[in-house]
């Protein structure tokens, strides 16, 4: 029984030897910290780790020369504890001050903690390194482009993988789910940066499925894979009401060609280049076919079909492309009321030169039948008898709607509705002649009045046969929309009688009532049936307030203007299209 205790006793003793000299015996440098490895200034008994493809390399740096061999043991965490994993990694030494092992069975997306033991003679020592790894693979970021030519209906898959992981990477499985979609992969090597994967034969639309993997060694990552939904480019828009049956329309592509993320890394769409053409239906008809511009697809002006609606419903755009023989169609619904007030007006765009914030006017003259509307009442008693007769039979024989209201002395122009005002002279001039120095006359492409275009005194129109004492002609007169009228001038073009934003009669036939830009006081724009050819008020100048007392004039009208800060209602903005 003593015999067993000397034993047991010099086997304790010899123990605490081995235990208390190891420190300095193996590792005279080392903290006892689990972050040695990062913070120790000595290269002795140093262990490295490394990732790579086939598993984690061990390196055993400036390995003492009685150690006969290293171990390491793999350990998982359990809570705040190290559980060995019952397997370890046996690095013999070489006599080389570096000694290496790689541990093949390391999973990947495992947590490993490394515990490393040096055996000399005199058995193995407690661990000298703990260091723990995370041996994952972060998944690699992917990036796309749609960079390859327009006729071949391909895209490029661009997968870049984390700079950590990416010499782990020996190979790649790619996988289609849409059998007829063709895709080829670059071969890869572990010093490339990207990977381009090529996809091609798609259509529009398209869900194309696809799974990716990467490959190192053994081990397989887990599916990088995802989906594209292939869609033509969403658009967005802006529209405005113009008037006289039309709408101004711009449409902008919502987001560059290319492929992008919508909720994801795996979810993306993809925006090709434009189509090459669009055809624009309001409701069930079509109304105008757009080309495709370098970055904005515009139009100044799409009719409206029927203004007898109260509601514009949708807007269809079908897209084609003929490089493709591809086309698709967006439909939304925006539910805009359709403004009845801007029927008969057009709009001027805002000039920053002249300080002109955009407005609509009408195209018109008021009307007869306008102005009892707006007015007490539109009174031609107190002109000559000849003028009232002439004037009366106009009433009779011709709708109210086309008949000028004239005599329109001052007074009556304060009974027009608050929406609506008289042009000031500075938006008379824009609206004329598309500047706001308002020179040259008001109509596109002229510089001197013709009978055709306008009527003066003694013009030679048929009205002026027909009512010699009264040669008003109809508002209409001189306008497109006189084809079905029982008049004719001289067989001209309707169009090259109206200003730049086709407002017709702004020369000639009625004198109109404007308000001076300071808003002080009224004059008299664009002359009159009156006027002689070469009169100077056939040009945008204006004539003299009359004197008081001075009697109403039968040429005196006018025409109003909704301003654009009453009439954001007209202006839709951001109609998406997708």
């Amino acid at each position: 029984m003593a015999i067993r205790f000397k034993f047991l006793g010099i086997l304790l003793f010899s123990f605490l030897i081995f235990y208390c000299s190891e420190p300095e015996l193996i590792n005279p440098n080392h903290p006892g910290s689990s972050e040695y490895v990062s913070t120790s200034t000595s290269d002795i008994n140093k262990l490295v780790l490394d990732k790579r493809p086939g598993g984690i390399q061990l390196s055993i740096f400036g390995s003492e020369a009685g150690i006969e061999e290293w171990i390491v043991r793999p350990h998982i965490r359990a809570g705040d504890a190290l559980v060995w994993q019952e397997r370890e990694i046996r690095i013999p030494s070489n006599g080389d001050s570096i000694l290496t092992q790689l541990d093949t069975l390391a999973e990947w997306e495992q947590r490993i903690s490394y515990i490393s033991y040096a055996k000399n003679v005199a058995g193995i020592s407690r661990g000298i390194d703990t260091v723990t790894i995370d041996y994952k693979f972060v998944k690699p970021v992917c990036e796309f482009s749609a960079e390859s030519d327009d006729d071949s209906n391909s895209f490029e898959i661009i997968v870049i993988p984390d700079n950590s992981d990416k010499y782990l990477v020996t190979a790649l499985q790619f996988q289609q789910t849409v059998q007829r979609i063709s895709a080829d992969i670059d071969e890869y090597t572990p010093d490339m940066d990207t990977i381009r994967i090529y996809v091609s034969g798609f259509n529009w639309p398209d869900n194309f499925n696809y799974s990716l993997k990467l490959v190192g060694g053994n081990h397989l990552s887990e599916d990088l894979g995802g989906w594209f939904e292939i869609l033509p480019p969403s658009m967005n828009g802006m529209a405005r009401f113009l008037g006289a049956g039309g709408m101004n329309l711009h449409l902008t592509p919502n987001l560059i060609a290319g492929m992008l993320p919508i909720t994801g890394m795996d979810s993306v769409r993809l925006n090709w280049d434009l189509p090459t053409s669009y055809t624009i239906r309001i409701d069930d008809g079509i109304v105008d076919t757009l080309s495709k511009t370098v970055d904005i697809i515009g139009k100044d002006s799409i009719a409206i079909l029927d203004w007898s609606k109260d509601q514009l419903d949708y807007i269809t755009i079908q897209g084609l492309s003929s490089i493709w023989s591809k086309e698709f169609e967006d439909t939304l619904a925006i539910g805009i009321d359709i403004p009845g007030e801007l029927s008969d007006m057009s709009f001027i765009p805002d000039d920053e030169e002249a300080a002109i914030n955009g407005f609509y006017m009408d195209i018109y003259e008021a009307s007869y039948a306008k102005a009892i509307g707006w007015m007490v009442d539109v009174n031609t008693s107190h002109l000559l008898d000849a003028i009232q007769t002439s004037y009366a039979q106009l009433l009779t024989e011709y709708t109210q709607k086309l008949i000028p209201a004239i005599a329109i002395d001052q007074s009556m122009l304060m009974s027009l509705p608050e929406s609506r005002s008289l042009p000031t002279l500075a938006q008379w001039r824009k609206a004329g002649t598309g500047s706001g120095e308002g020179t040259g006359l008001p109509l596109v492409g002229y510089t001197y009045a013709e009978p055709e275009i306008c009527n003066y005194s003694n013009s030679g129109d048929n009205f002026e046969i027909s009512h010699p004492y009264l040669p008003l002609v109809p508002i209409d007169f001189f306008s497109a929309d006189r084809e079905n009228s029982t008049y004719e001038v001289h067989n001209n073009s309707p169009a090259i009688s109206s200003s730049p934003y086709g407002i017709n009669q702004m020369c000639g036939n009625m004198a109109e009532w404007v308000t001076t830009d300071d808003l002080n006081d009224h004059v008299l724009v664009g002359g009159s049936f009156w006027s002689a050819i070469d009169d100077t008020l056939l040009n945008v100048e204006y004539s003299a307030t009359p004197f008081d007392g001075e009697p109403v004039r039968e040429y005196w009208g006018f025409r109003t203007v909704i301003n654009a800060a009453d009439s954001s209602r007209y202006l839709v903005k951001n109609i998406q299209l997708r």
